[in-house]
């Protein structure tokens, strides 16, 4: 039995730390762009879309770091901003709604300040079950490729995993996770499903279209909200090998990466 090594610990409580200290700021700029987008006359899509991505990245990280009342409160002001998208116009109760949940979540970041040392202690992670393969060994360490638009979900997950003895590789999008996928031939991909641009259902299709990658596993990370039964029927037609939740111990998630890899080289065996 191992623990998590005290300077992966260190590295996880840093970033949270960093989250909860940048809160009010990040709160106040997703406040400053829904004063530039939409007014009484007029709306601007390109600066709503602006504003639609930050507040879903502030979601994710709230989710990662078990900031969940944060973070449902983002997620809901992130299905607002997406009906006002595909409407193209903000209703009054929209804005009453959205004006009422910006000055809530002001609230909740200097609530989270408040208590960040207790918060710190809540969210210390688990213990790692099973022994972290040396680094020092000189063996080859399996490849995981992180993919996701938050980089406070990437480094969380790349602390954890290298941790445990993984090699990690990240990529910010679909695009990129197609590119880095040919390139490093991982043992196992955890990928986003909502990502500007190329989503992750995108990212899977590219990826299982290459001959060298069709059995490699492949695991969505998820949000509760982001899981619906079209969308899993969808995940399984492209060749998802299942879900993580992203609120997941990195202790859970180092194992499942670990059995994963393992079983997947033995049925690869002649």
């Amino acid at each position: 039995m191992s623990a998590l090594s005290e300077k992966a610990q260190e590295a996880l409580q840093a970033l949270y730390r960093a989250y909860v200290e940048e809160l009010p700021q990040k709160v106040d700029e997703v406040e400053h762009l829904w004063s530039r987008a939409v007014t009484q006359a007029s709306i601007d899509l390109v600066v709503l879309h602006e504003m639609h991505r930050a507040v879903h990245s502030l979601s994710g990280s709230g989710a990662t770091y078990g900031c969940a009342t944060l973070s449902k409160a983002f997620a809901h002001l992130e299905d607002l901003l997406q009906m006002i998208l595909d409407h193209h116009r903000p209703t009054p109760q929209d804005r009453e709604a959205i004006t009422g949940l910006l000055a809530h979540l002001k609230v909740l970041a200097l609530a989270e300040q408040d208590h960040l040392d207790t918060a710190q202690a809540d969210t210390r992670p688990r213990p790692l079950h099973g022994d972290r393969q040396a680094h020092a060994s000189g063996a080859t360490r399996p490849i995981v490729l992180v993919v996701d638009d938050t980089e406070s979900v990437r480094r969380r997950l790349h602390v954890g995993l290298e941790d445990g003895g993984f090699h990690v590789v990240e990529a910010a999008n679909g695009e990129q996770a197609w590119q880095q996928a040919r390139l490093h031939k991982p043992s196992l991909i955890l990928l986003d499903i909502r990502m500007p641009e190329v989503d992750g259902f995108e990212a899977l299709r590219l990826i299982r279209a290459e001959t060298d990658l069709q059995d490699t596993p492949i695991f969505f990370l998820s949000s509760a909200r982001s899981i619906n039964m079209k969308e899993i029927q969808k995940a399984l037609s492209y060749g998802i090998d299942g879900y993580l939740p992203k609120t997941l111990p990195l202790a859970q998630i180092v194992e499942k990466a670990r059995s994963t890899i393992t079983l997947a080289r033995s049925n690869a065996l002649p």
